[in-house]
């Protein structure tokens, strides 16, 4: 489940919880959107929302993703291989569009911006 919790009181504000069997991953905040990955797909839900999303933002097909951030209007997802270079994408989060493909490490799990 999703818990949002009041930092200055400790409390729990509400809880949102997944169908039996859905492990959501790769769990990414970024300026009143929460992105995060389920079954191959990429879902987000604003500070405000009071339900679980029930279409994705993005789908993707044959893809291993391992990590994922978000900066500057781009989503940034590592597709994994362990038996040769991971390749990160990037996708341009207004058209939707992938707008970039960069080789990257074997087994990269994390993207960091400097």
């Amino acid at each position: 489940s999703i818990t949002k919790i009041d930092p200055d009181t400790e409390t729990v504000i509400s809880s949102l919880t997944f169908d039996q069997g859905a492990h959501p991953s790769l769990m990414y905040y970024d300026n009143g959107t929460l992105y995060y990955e389920l079954n191959g797909s990429i879902y987000t839900m604003t500070d405000t929302d009071t339900t679980l999303p029930t279409s994705s933002l993005l789908s993707f097909d044959g893809i291993y993703a391992y990590g994922m951030a978000v900066r500057d209007n781009n989503l940034y997802v590592i597709n994994a291989s362990f038996t040769q270079s991971s390749d990160l994408l990037v996708y341009d989060l207004g058209t939707l569009q992938q707008t970039a493909s960069l080789s990257v490490g074997v087994g990269a799990s994390k993207v960091y911006f400097n």
